[in-house]
């Protein structure tokens, strides 16, 4: 079953948000916990962590783009 990562609610001051980097690619296996990329903000960078175990299935966002609170980021095949 397909289900998404959603950006956390990350509460800048200024409302926005970068994506800096991915730690997967698709086709990898993740867990939950496990540090899938990292989020640039105005006054820090923040780890983006799995809330889901499975498969990487797509990655929604390029690196470099503007993202906001609980924007659907990586959809993953998830584990029963």
């Amino acid at each position: 079953m397909e289900e998404q990562i959603l950006t956390p609610i990350i509460g800048s001051e200024d409302g926005q948000a970068v994506l800096s980097t991915w730690a997967v690619k698709v086709g990898d296996k993740i867990s939950v916990g496990q540090i899938l990329g990292s989020i640039e903000t105005n006054k820090a960078v923040l780890d983006l962590e799995s809330t889901k175990n499975g498969v990487v299935k797509e990655l929604l966002v390029a690196i470099g783009s503007e993202i906001a609170d609980l924007q659907p980021l990586i959809t993953v095949d998830v584990e029963q």
